[in-house]
């Protein structure tokens, strides 16, 4: 909280005044539309600035990154504020929100680290979190002069590695799903998804004008939060038009035409001119709902559950891609196509062996 009053104008508006260490005033008042408590953030940070000593003995770690993410949720994709905000709202507020800055350690970080080890939480999500306190912590002694010692300064985040889990698309799962896809509008979406291995937001930024003769250009994407640059720097490329390819393409610009569509994306939402990852998600969801058989029973919806839905996620479609894909292309190839920064990440999280893999491997051995 402030340390001194604040005062309201004859115009409704609220004030707020600090004198710093030498003796200059300084004045603030609301913005319009600006609520009590972000005006009151703004006040706590004025009285930082005037006084850092003072701020870094009294200020508590949550009002610290209510004043942080106020100025850089402008500077960061709407994402990555989301992210910000949800791992500390999640991870960090009940742990460390009402310590003071000087009371949190180094030693608290670890034990932080061990207790999300424990939990199964992988490296990069770690250092997300680990990444909510290191910054507001910089910033308060770069930007507010405050005299605090980082308590992530030198922490090392070793997290044991897991066992990649195989999400590949058996080919009955995969049957049973696009015989019910069928009767969905994001039918052609997913067969794309399957052809190409994109990420799901790559298709779903899609517009009629990538579709080129050389390729398909990737140079977008669509996710919750609206439109993203893409995810790495190789992620922009050209996509080859294959066989299943241009049938996806030929089918949803089928749809398109019967629908007289006017717009420039490929997959738009049901009655509106622009896509939607939600939309997305949600067709998804009735997708693999439907893909459920249930035995009748009298007037309720459902009776008996006689064979589950099948387990599908989008991004199983791009695992169930490069797996396949990795028997007849060259690594740095499948890296290419996967729009992947790193090699490794194109080999230990999305190509997974099968028993026929294994069985390809054996043949092949007793060939050489």
């Amino acid at each position: 909280m402030p340390k001194n009053r604040i005062s309201k104008l004859a115009d409704g508006r609220r004030s707020y005044k600090a004198t710093d260490r030498n003796g200059k005033r300084h004045t603030l008042r609301s913005r319009k539309g600006e609520t009590l408590r972000d005006f009151q953030l703004r006040c706590d940070q004025l009285d930082l600035e005037c006084d850092p000593e003072r701020g870094a003995t009294d200020l508590v770690f949550g009002d610290l990154f209510q004043q942080w993410i106020a100025v850089h949720e402008t500077r960061v994709s709407p994402a990555q504020a989301k992210v910000m905000r949800d791992v500390h709202q999640l991870y960090v507020r009940d742990r460390f929100g009402a310590m003071k800055l000087s009371e949190i350690t180094p030693a608290d970080i670890y034990a932080l680290l061990t207790d999300l080890a424990e939990q199964g939480f992988s490296r990069s999500y770690a250092s997300k979190i680990v990444t909510s306190i290191r910054m507001p912590f910089s910033w308060a002694a770069q930007e507010l002069g405050l005299r605090v010692t980082n308590p992530c300064a030198g922490v090392r985040i070793q997290m044991p590695k897991r066992s990649p889990v195989s999400r590949v698309i058996d080919a009955e799962s995969e049957r049973r799903f696009f015989a019910a896809a069928s009767a969905s509008r994001y039918e052609h979406y997913f067969r794309l998804l399957l052809a190409t291995g994109l990420r799901p937001s790559e298709a779903l930024g899609l517009q009629l004008g990538d579709i080129k003769s050389d390729g398909l250009h990737i140079i977008r994407g669509i996710t919750a939060h609206g439109m993203s640059d893409l995810k790495t720097s190789r992620a922009r490329r050209i996509f080859p038009k294959t066989e299943k390819v241009v049938e996806a393409l030929d089918s949803q610009l089928e749809l398109l035409d019967r629908e007289r569509y006017t717009g420039s994306w490929l997959f738009p939402r049901d009655g509106h001119p622009d896509p939607s990852a939600p939309a997305a998600d949600k067709a998804l969801r009735r997708i693999v709902a439907a893909t459920a058989v249930w035995k009748p029973k009298g007037q309720k919806r459902h009776g008996t559950l006689l064979v589950p839905p099948v387990e599908i996620s989008r991004y199983d479609f791009r695992h169930t891609f490069a797996t396949r894909a990795a028997r007849v292309l060259r690594p740095s190839q499948l890296q290419y196509l996967m729009g992947h920064e790193s090699i490794e990440t194109t080999l230990s999280y999305y190509v997974h062996l099968g028993d026929e893999d294994v069985s390809e491997a054996i043949q092949a051995l007793n060939r050489l």
